[in-house]
């Protein structure tokens, strides 16, 4: 078994914060749902929310801009980390992810071991 990281990207002008309470926690329970089918069999490590807030870093002279990426159209919205037997089968996972219903993407990365 490989890690893989799964970023999660939502276009840069979605604002969760327009969804109504119920809203919310019906989506909520979509991604419980989906994280849980690989919690329940130990391939998990669940990552966190990130917020809309941050700085990056680039470059030789380390530039400092507001970010993250703030002139890109998607942004990281969130991540984690799942053990997976190829990059195919982490791709399947990511599949079924409830942010692309969304019109989102999910990244998928092998992590390296050194």
């Amino acid at each position: 078994m490989k890690d893989y990281m799964l970023l999660f990207r939502f276009k840069a002008e979605f604002d969760d914060s327009e969804f109504s309470p119920e809203e919310f926690q019906k989506e909520a329970m979509k991604w419980q749902k989906w994280l849980e089918q690989r919690l329940k069999d130990g391939k998990l490590n669940p990552g966190q929310r990130l917020t809309k807030a941050g700085k990056v870093v680039s470059g030789t002279k380390k530039k400092v801009n507001d970010g993250p990426f703030a002139e890109g159209k998607e942004v990281i919205a969130s991540f984690c980390v799942i053990k997976a037997a190829s990059l195919d089968e982490a791709v399947e996972f990511a599949r079924e992810c409830p942010i692309l219903e969304r019109d989102g993407s999910v990244e998928v990365r092998e992590v390296m071991t050194y």
